[in-house]
């Protein structure tokens, strides 16, 4: 079981970085400090959900949310980095990922208090996916038992 768990963590950890050059827990803290809402139009992110109707932490982290490069990928600073949804994100683009921004945004400000927020809270959703994980685990080895038996 311990293996199933690891594998599948390791999965879910590549789908979550999926040729980006943000790190998860740095994504996790701007959506976090922009209130998992896109700064350009307000729309408010919305968690991906598993097969099993469980929010997702690892995974996209929000479906409709991504972390934009507001000056280009010239550097992950948080003061270079802000919310949009995916519509917002595409538009900012001019249609074209190969595009430079057509717009420049001012970040909020960022604290060592919402960085520490931001972690606490990313880290309690994995804790809470993994003790899932596990559950779900050991009942399909249940489940499989009764089947053998």
């Amino acid at each position: 079981m311990e293996k199933i768990l690891s594998e599948t963590f390791e999965k879910e950890k590549m789908n979550m970085s999926e040729s980006r050059s943000i790190g998860p827990e740095k994504r996790w803290i701007v959506l976090f400090r922009d209130n998992f809402t896109c700064q350009r139009c307000g729309k408010k992110g919305t968690f991906r959900l598993t097969p099993w109707g469980r929010e997702h932490p690892l995974g996209k982290f929000c479906a409709n949310l991504e972390v934009h490069h507001i000056h280009g990928p010239i550097s992950d600073d948080y003061d270079n980095l802000i919310t949009l949804c995916s519509e917002c994100h595409l538009a900012v683009h001019a249609g074209s990922w190969k595009n430079k921004p057509i717009e420049i945004f001012t970040p909020n400000p960022i604290s060592e208090e919402i960085i520490r927020k931001a972690i606490e809270d990313y880290n309690n959703r994995i804790q809470g996916w993994i003790e899932y994980l596990a559950k779900y685990a050991s009942e399909i080895v249940g489940q499989e038992e009764d089947i053998i038996a």
